[in-house]
C-alpha cells in the first residue's frame, strides 16, 4: 500500500477513536478509580498478618466499582463500543498489510464486554475484579495502538508547499508496472506540463513542476506546479480516462485518444479550453495544432496498460468485471491507436 494510503487508513482509525468516547470514557473511569488495587495485591502476596487486611480492603475496594459505573448510560456505552468495533472490523477494507493486531484488539474488546456484562448483571466484587482486569490490559492495548497510530501519520505528513498561484497534481495508477515504464510515465506528465507552458507562454524556469512525492510498485505521483497548467492537466488526465474507458471492447482492447486535432478537439475540447485562458485561436492556430497532437501522444503512454486511474481524488475505472479480465490476460490492456513502440518507449 502506498503511503498516503496508509495515512489515510491511520486517520479514519483515529477517527474511531474520537468518535468511540463514551466507551473511552468508560475505561478511564474503571482505570482511573483503583490506583491502590496493585498495593493490596503486593501485600496479598507477602502474606502475614496483613493479609487478611488487605483482602478485605481490596474487596471493598471492588464493591465499589458498582458506584462509579452506575452513572454511565448502558445503551450510549454500548452503543459507542459497537461503533468503535464496526471500525476496527472496516480496516478489513483498508488494504492494510497485517491485521493480527486489529484482530487481537478486537478480540480484548470482546473478552472485556463480555466480563462487564456479567459483571453488571449481579454487581459483586468477585465479578468486578475480572472487569478491572480485562479493562486494565484492554486500555493499555488501545493506548500503544493509539499512540502507533499518530506516530504513524505525523511520519507519513506530506511535504506542503507555500507557493503562490500553484496547484497540485495527484495521480495514481494501481496496476504494478517496471522501472522503464514508471519512467516513461513520469516523463509524460512532465512532457504534458511543459507542452501547456509553451502554449500558455508560462515560464518553466519560474513555474517548475516541483515532485511533491514519488512512491513506485504501484505508481502514486504529487506534483506541484503553476495552477492553470495544472488545472489544465486534470481536466484533460479526466477526459482522457473517461473516454478510453468508455470505448473499452469485448476484445479487451483499449481504445486510446486518436491523434488528430479534430479527434482531440472532441475528446478534451482541447481548443476551447485554451481559449478559456486568454489564447488566441487563431494566431495559434499552428502551434495548437502540432501541441494537440503532443498531448494526446503523452496522455496515452500515461493512461496505457491501466484500468483504473486517480486523479485528485476522483477515479475512473474500466469496471470491477472488465479489470477481471485484464488480470486474466498476460499483457496488460494495450491502447489502440498508441503508436508508440517498445523502443520508441526506450528512448524517451
Amino acid at each position: 500500500m502506498l503511503s498516503f494510503q496508509l495515512r489515510d487508513e491511520a486517520k479514519k482509525l483515529l477517527e474511531a477513536f474520537e468518535e468511540a468516547a463514551q466507551f473511552f470514557s468508560m475505561l478511564n473511569a474503571i482505570n482511573s478509580s483503583f490506583p491502590g488495587i496493585d498495593n493490596y495485591l503486593v501485600q496479598i502476596g507477602q502474606g502475614g498478618e496483613k493479609t487478611n487486611a488487605a483482602a478485605n480492603q481490596l474487596r471493598n475496594h471492588l464493591a465499589q466499582l458498582k458506584n462509579i459505573v452506575e452513572n454511565i448510560n448502558i445503551r450510549e456505552f454500548y452503543s459507542s463500543l459497537e461503533g468503535f468495533q464496526k471500525s476496527l472490523k472496516n480496516t478489513q477494507n483498508y488494504e492494510l498489510d497485517d491485521l493480527s493486531m486489529i484482530d487481537a484488539i478486537s478480540k480484548n474488546i470482546d473478552l472485556f464486554a463480555n466480563k462487564y456484562e456479567i459483571f453488571i448483571s449481579s454487581y459483586s466484587p468477585q465479578n468486578a475484579a475480572p472487569v478491572i482486569t480485562e479493562a486494565r490490559k484492554l486500555s493499555s492495548i488501545l493506548n500503544g495502538f493509539k499512540t502507533a497510530l499518530l506516530f504513524f501519520e505525523s511520519n507519513l505528513e506530506e511535504q506542503h508547499y507555500e507557493l503562490e498561484d500553484h496547484e497540485a497534481l495527484s495521480l495514481l495508477l494501481p496496476s504494478s508496472m517496471s522501472l522503464n515504464k514508471f519512467a516513461v510515465k513520469l516523463n509524460a506528465i512532465d512532457m504534458i506540463y511543459n507542452e501547456l507552458c509553451s502554449l500558455l507562454n508560462v515560464s518553466i524556469s519560474e513555474h517548475p513542476l516541483i515532485v511533491n512525492k514519488i512512491e513506485s510498485g504501484s505508481m502514486w505521483a504529487k506534483v506541484i506546479g503553476d495552477n492553470k497548467i495544472i488545472s489544465l492537466m486534470i481536466e484533460f488526465i479526466n477526459s482522457s480516462a473517461s473516454y478510453i474507458y468508455r470505448n473499452y471492447t469485448k476484445e479487451g482492447k483499449l481504445s486510446g485518444i486518436p491523434r488528430k486535432v479534430d479527434a482531440v478537439n472532441t475528446v478534451l475540447e482541447f481548443t476551447s479550453k485554451l481559449e478559456s485562458q486568454g489564447i488566441d485561436i487563431n494566431e495559434a492556430k499552428e502551434h495548437i495544432s502540432k501541441s494537440a497532437v503532443i498531448i494526446a501522444k503523452e496522455l496515452n503512454i500515461l493512461l496505457d496498460g491501466q484500468a483504473k486511474i486517480t486523479i485528485n481524488n476522483t477515479t475512473h475505472s474500466i469496471g470491477e468485471e472488465v479489470q477481471k479480465q485484464l488480470l486474466e490476460i498476460d499483457d496488460p490492456a494495450k491502447l489502440e491507436l498508441l503508436g508508440i513502440t517498445e523502443n520508441e518507449h526506450a528512448k524517451k
